[in-house]
């Protein structure tokens, strides 16, 4: 039994005893960036600050542009009239019933 099967031992008693910390414990690896209760920890929360206006501007920028086309889509279609397409004709009902057997 190597290391990786005991480790799936331990995590398959937590959740047999239905303790979902310990089962969370030895599905996510430790990392520094997140404290105990796997919250962002102060490291993380530097580290993604740079980022943080230009993945809003990004988002809005997406946002934007879906809602766009959206809107340009409904609009273009509630102009379309179709007063020019002429329906087909309606068959005529005939009176005789098709050829059908009866035997």
């Amino acid at each position: 039994m190597g290391p990786r099967s005991l480790t799936f031992a331990k995590f398959m008693s937590a959740l047999y005893r239905f303790n979902p910390r310990e089962a969370l414990k030895m599905v996510l690896p430790r990392s520094s960036y997140y404290d105990r209760e796997y919250r962002q920890g102060p490291a993380l929360i530097r580290a993604r600050q740079p980022y943080l206006v230009k993945n809003i501007i990004t988002g809005v920028c997406i946002f934007s542009f879906a809602i766009g086309v959206y809107a340009y889509t409904i609009k273009a279609i509630s102009q379309d009239e179709f007063e020019d397409v002429k329906p087909p004709p309606i068959p005529a009902q005939s009176t005789q019933t098709p050829n059908t057997s009866t035997k």
